[in-house]
């Protein structure tokens, strides 16, 4: 009987059992892999769309700044009377404030929890100048 024990009948089985559970175990883990990689792309992408959707809308409103800027320096009421007339009649929210001469205005842009704050500086000489230009989740 212990003869029978210690026969080679069966070991292969054996192995073969075992090398199907790692192959199991490695296909598993390639596939985890493959959905996480899936994911993380997916929230790249959303992130980027939100990016570039506020950084456009970022450089619409500059434009607009910009042309009020450059309408308050031609104005014959005064720069800073004239800009502040220009800004109070675009269509989004801006802050001013007169700081060593100059004016800076700041306002923010928005798109799918991603945010551009821009903050720029303003005179009658020297036009529009970009302080800041800082993004924020």
């Amino acid at each position: 009987m212990i003869e029978k024990l210690r026969g080679e009948k069966g070991a292969s089985s054996v192995m073969v059992v075992l090398l199907l559970v790692a192959l199991l175990v490695f296909g598993v883990a390639a596939l985890t892999t493959a959905l996480s990689s899936a994911r993380l792309g997916q929230k790249v992408s959303e992130w980027n769309t939100a990016y570039y959707a506020a950084e456009a809308q970022a450089n619409e409103r500059l434009a607009e700044i910009d042309k009020a800027v450059n309408e308050a320096r031609l104005s014959a009421y005064g720069f800073e009377t004239a800009l502040e007339s220009g800004l109070g009649s675009l269509g989004f929210k801006t802050c001013v404030e007169k700081k060593d001469g100059r004016l800076l205005i700041g306002y923010e842009a928005k798109s799918g929890g991603i945010a551009i704050d821009v903050v720029l500086s303003a005179s009658a000489t020297d036009g529009l100048k970009i302080l800041q230009w800082k993004e924020r989740q």
